[in-house]
């Protein structure tokens, strides 16, 4: 991505960015302790979801490198082949979608628990 697509990307959406803005700044003005918690939850989810992928890429990496992990993969003789290959697409979202769960719980006791 070069600057030039950035620049199109922001000349493009110059509108919404200024009506969100001047819609978080009047918020800000009204509500202002409503707004902290907001931006608190917004940088906790931003915050879990790198956790979330980091755990979610440790799990496939962990999961994917098990030796009986590849034999039900690649077969008896170890090439993957497209059949084998789309058994092997759901485990993976499977992985992703537990790993995405289990921090939403723990994320949500956590700022629950900030509120309560």
């Amino acid at each position: 991505m070069n600057w030039k697509t950035i620049l199109h990307w922001i000349n493009r959406n110059i509108l919404i960015i200024l009506g969100i803005s001047f819609i978080s700044l009047g918020i800000l003005k009204v509500y202002p302790q409503w707004f902290e918690d907001v931006l608190f939850a917004t940088l906790i989810a931003i915050g879990a979801e790198f956790i979330a992928i980091g755990l979610s890429n440790l799990a496939v990496y962990l999961y994917t490198n098990i030796s009986f992990i590849k034999g039900i993969v690649y077969g008896q003789n170890d090439k993957l082949e497209d059949s084998e290959r789309m058994k092997f697409i759901p485990v993976l979202g499977q992985i992703f979608i537990s790993v995405h769960v289990l921090v939403a719980i723990i994320v949500s006791m956590l700022f629950w628990g900030k509120i309560g």
